[in-house]
């Protein structure tokens, strides 16, 4: 008895507080607008502040802190090499003097720019070489006898450098069989460490030069140049700047090309991580200059053909653009970015809005039809719909912040941007849309009677049809479900850094360059951590590293590795001549020792990119191939396990940093969120439809029309081929709570009819005949305006809105498919069942 008393008085302090607030609404409509087009204006003046950060470093997993904190010691030691901006120049001969005059143009530009730290180039760079002097035939003077009896190699060098020479040539005799006394004088008389070009102009010469000082040093070869010397590389080192000013760096670099062309013969193309990103950007606001006004367009259209009354077009609209405003303001407001995810929330919340304002305006058409008062229509409109929509949106909103549980910085953000977006547009609607409605002449009432006569015919005869067999259709709705699930073996769960581009953009274009001709775009660091400083000195650690390095390079993925192994074997070669010494072990530790002091005798110091100053790190870089994320984690795995065999009781840790290795771990993550959200969307849906009908059995009819939607749409991933990533993930938590807007309202109409008196089969058809129309325009409104978005630039974002159609489609056969046999058999309690039997229809 108590708690029954206790039902009743939570619904009557329920059905107060709707028609008060339905009152305030209507008999105060001006100060009601007037706050709201002050806070529209205030917050639109903050959105020229929002900020684009195209960075995928938000998809490193927060869990991984272990991860995070390498990734930031190895920028700290050897800089970020994800931060190289690449000028392809591709020709019949880069080291022409036309094309090396315009790479070396290109290096003196923007070695002056203050957004870069470093230019690397063929003409450029530091080229360490040998050229062999001539020896005149004649014979020496006496002066020049005498002074080469007193010159020696010790008065020659540094002291550094001549103990280190004397060192190499006393512990390695077999490559320098003369010892000091014929290195020394050689090396004074050959050695040159100078960029070959001096100066602005680039001299005939200096082709056949570079390609000489090319043939030692090796390590050049498909990192600046490639084999057949048809295309080169200048490597713009961009300083630690903010995301959203390495656009402007891009734009400097193309304004440059556009000024200074090309040679005949050969082009220039920009590449790297910088210029992908910068890209991004560039096309996430195009995305926004398109997508935004199409969807609105295309809604509008929509909303036309359906309610023929333009007040009901116009205002959802206005009552969607109010809400983007509101939110991007917001997201200016608090410093929140726009990011390659959350650039879908302004068609987003257009979408959605549109879809809960077209339930708003048929319902105050009803009720205007009915009661033949505007102000009375309004406010019944607000006092029966806004509970409804409350809960509609809320469980929309559950379902973007069941993202939350993510471990995934990038995820969390959209996840509680887009809530609280969805959330803005329910209060936008409700305060905006029924006071302005109620000013707004009435369509004319034969128009009403007429308006979509056969589409509610047409709903009424399959509600029907499905309550006379409920059996039989969930039967088949079931069997659908079972056939999906085993769909979902072969669904493909990937992701590739290129995915996002078409294979025409330039950005696929240049990457597919660069991994064919050079080393790619994509980094995997290694960094081997040892405990002894001098642990790197040893041979035969080095011989470890190089037997890890060698088994990479046999993989398929890999394009090159490169570590501080193989620049002491070029120095090696530099000095001895013998291009077989990259195939040989240091013949001892003392040889190591020799070649590290002789090179950090070099200014600027060439190991400084692959050894710390304290010689407790060692760097190996490996270039992988655009091969995907679940390729890359295999690599890994196989990688790690091979590192483990080779250091085995070397006291030497193997430490894994770079863009290859965050971005699919970040990926990786991405996936195994999913679940966690998923899980935690369907349990808060279920406790807030338990809680507003106040019923766990109305509450447990929710969870079934969701899943019906979630596996039709893996079903049609498997046969589109689309995979499983980090775009098309977000789904499904968005599906759980666009999945019960129809089914919420057909279920708040089915209890409302039910109060009156009706028993379950009337109510059902009542319920479908009063929202059906709604719930069909709605979810078409919904499949057409997220098909706006497969004319963006993303190919995720094209993915994700094909996907929500097909999703929002689902929802729909659902709704008008299967909830109708849930409540036949289960929508009412026994009890209800005898009460409505013995009680008089309202």
């Amino acid at each position: 008895m108590f708690a029954k008393a206790l039902h009743r008085m939570s619904n009557s302090l329920g059905d107060r507080l709707l028609d008060r607030t339905a009152r305030v609404l209507t008999e105060h409509r001006t100060p009601v607008l007037l706050v709201i087009a002050a806070i529209t204006v205030l917050l639109a003046l903050q959105i020229p502040k929002i900020q684009i950060d195209p960075a995928p470093e938000n998809l490193i997993s927060s869990f991984e802190g272990r991860a995070q904190r390498i990734d930031a010691q190895f920028r700290a030691a050897f800089g970020d090499s994800g931060r190289v901006l690449v000028v392809l120049v591709k020709g019949g001969n880069v080291l022409s003097t036309p094309a090396l005059q315009f790479q070396h143009d290109l290096a003196r530009h923007f070695q002056h720019h203050p957004a870069i730290s470093r230019v690397e180039g063929l003409t450029v760079m530091s080229l360490p070489r040998r050229i062999p002097v001539v020896r005149p035939d004649q014979p020496l003077n006496l002066d020049q006898l005498e002074a080469q009896e007193n010159e020696s190699p010790e008065d020659a060098f540094d002291p550094a450098v001549y103990q280190a020479l004397l060192d190499l040539t006393e512990y390695d005799p077999e490559h320098f069989p003369g010892g000091i006394d014929e290195l020394g004088p050689a090396l004074q008389d050959e050695l040159h460490t100078d960029p070959i070009v001096e100066g602005a102009r680039v001299q005939p010469e200096a082709g056949a030069q570079i390609e000489q000082a090319l043939q030692g040093a090796p390590l050049l070869v498909r990192r600046i140049i490639s084999r057949d010397h048809r295309v080169a590389a200048v490597a713009l080192f961009v300083k630690d700047i903010p995301a959203r000013e390495m656009p402007a760096v891009v734009r400097d670099l193309e304004r440059f090309i556009a000024a200074h062309r090309p040679p005949p013969g050969v082009e220039a193309r920009i590449a790297g991580l910088p210029y992908l990103r910068a890209t991004m950007v560039q096309q996430m606001r195009k995305d926004q200059v398109v997508l935004v006004p199409l969807t609105v367009l295309v809604c509008a259209f929509l909303m036309y053909l359906s309610m023929r009354w333009w007040p009901g077009v116009i205002l959802p609209l206005a009552a969607v653009v109010i809400c983007a405003v509101w939110t991007i303001g917001g997201m200016a407001l608090f410093g929140e970015p726009l990011n390659v995810l959350n650039n879908l929330i302004p068609p987003l919340l257009i979408i959605i809005g549109i879809s809960e304002a077209i339930h708003v305006v048929e319902r105050y058409r009803e009720e205007l039809v009915r009661t033949g008062d505007r102000l009375e229509a309004g406010r019944l409109t607000v006092a029966t719909m806004a509970a409804a929509c409350f809960l509609t949106t809320l469980t929309t909103a559950v379902g973007f912040a069941a993202l939350l549980v993510s471990k995934t910085v990038m995820l969390r953000h959209f996840g509680f941007t887009s809530a609280v977006g969805v959330m803005l547009s329910y209060v936008v609607t409700m305060t905006f849309v029924p006071p302005i409605l109620t000013w707004m002449k009435a369509p004319p009432p034969a128009q009403e009677k007429k308006r979509g006569r056969w589409l509610d015919a047409l709903i009424v005869r399959i509600t029907v049809a499905i309550v006379r067999h409920p059996i039989a259709a969930l039967t088949a709705t079931f069997s659908f479900v079972i056939l999906c699930f085993v769909a979902k073996q072969r669904l493909v769960i990937d992701h590739a850094l290129l995915d996002q581009f078409n294979p025409t953009d330039p950005v696929y274009v240049s990457t597919r360059i660069m991994e064919s001709e050079l080393d790619g775009i994509r980094p995997l660091e290694v960094m081997f951590v040892a405990r002894e400083p001098d642990a790197f000195d040893s041979a035969a650690t080095l011989e470890r590293v190089r037997h890890i390095e060698e088994w990479a390079r046999r993989h398929d993925g890999v394009i090159t590795a490169t570590s501080y192994v193989d620049v002491l074997n070029q120095s090696m070669l530099l000095l001895s001549g013998d291009h077989a010494v990259g195939t040989k072990p240091f013949a001892n530790d003392h040889v190591v020792k020799s070649l590290r002091e002789l090179m950090s005798q070099r200014t600027p110091n060439p190991l400084n990119n692959w050894l710390t100053s304290d010689h407790h790190t060692m760097r190996m870089q490996i270039k992988l191939r655009d091969i995907g994320s679940s390729a890359t984690l295999r690599f890994l795995t196989e990688l790690e396990q091979e590192s483990a065999r080779e250091l085995r009781g070397s006291h030497i840790r193997p430490e894994f940093s770079g863009e290859a290795y965050t971005g699919s771990r970040g990926q990786t993550q991405v996936i195994g969120d999913l679940w966690g959200s998923l899980t935690m969307a369907i349990i808060m849906i279920f406790l807030q439809v338990s809680m507003l009908f106040r019923s766990v059995r109305l509450g447990m009819l929710c969870i079934p029309p969701n899943l019906v939607p979630l596996a039709g749409t893996v079903a049609y991933m498997v046969v589109r081929g689309i995979p499983l990533n980090t775009a098309t993930v977000i789904i499904f938590s968005i599906s759980i709570g666009l999945a019960d807007y129809g089914t919420i309202h057909v279920l708040s109409r089915f209890q409302e009819e039910t109060r009156r008196g009706l028993n379950s089969t009337a109510a059902i058809i009542r319920s479908a005949r009063g929202t059906g129309r709604a719930v069909i325009v709605a979810n078409i409104t919904l499949m057409l305006g997220f098909g706006v978005l497969r004319l963006s630039n993303f190919r995720p974002v094209q993915h994700f809105g094909e996907l929500i159609a097909v999703t929002v489609l689902g929802c729909l056969i659902a709704t008008l498919f299967m909830q109708p046999a849930l409540l036949k058999l289960w929508g009412l309690s026994r009890e209800e069942r005898e009460r409505l039997k013995n009680a008089p229809a309202k």
